[in-house]
């Protein structure tokens, strides 16, 4: 877990609430890696979708699936740096099914370029061993709430 970026402090407002709910519940079942697969095909599927409630769904089920796969790995004391590799590279390709189809919006091209953005931070957080990864889907989650609110 050495070798794993460390979070930057930023990342304490979410993870500590997290991790107090990841003692608190067995996690010891779930396969981090069918976990992945799970958020790749619904992230797959987002492609497809032409609503803005479903894809609030679909981005919610896709982060829930992103932090469990952690929080099970933890619990079964299997992290790793290559682990943690791979989740950080299907979260990319997440992110990308998720912005690529709107890229004809002007939001979406934003998002678009801090994905592109995110990846490259995902690259230095290797090398730097600090986690600097942007919560896009996140903030995503927040615009389409938005977007179903006042339409």
């Amino acid at each position: 877990m050495d070798n794993i970026p460390k979070r930057t402090n930023l990342a304490g407002l979410y993870r500590k609430p997290l991790s107090w709910l990841e003692k608190k519940i067995s996690l010891s079942f779930l396969n981090p890696n069918y976990l992945q697969i799970i958020a790749l095909i619904l992230s797959f599927i987002y492609l497809f979708v032409d609503n803005n409630v479903t894809r609030l769904i679909i981005v919610t089920v896709v982060l829930i699936s992103d932090w469990l796969d952690g929080a099970a790995a933890r619990s079964q004391k299997i992290t790793s740096k290559e682990g943690w590799m791979i989740d950080v590279a299907v979260d990319r390709v997440s992110e990308g099914f998720i912005f690529a189809i709107h890229l004809d919006t002007y939001i979406g091209k934003v998002f678009f370029a801090l994905y592109v953005l995110n990846t490259i931070l995902s690259m230095y957080s290797i090398s730097s061993k600090k986690h600097l990864i942007l919560p896009l889907r996140f903030m995503w989650i927040i615009y389409l709430a938005g977007l179903i609110i006042w339409n």
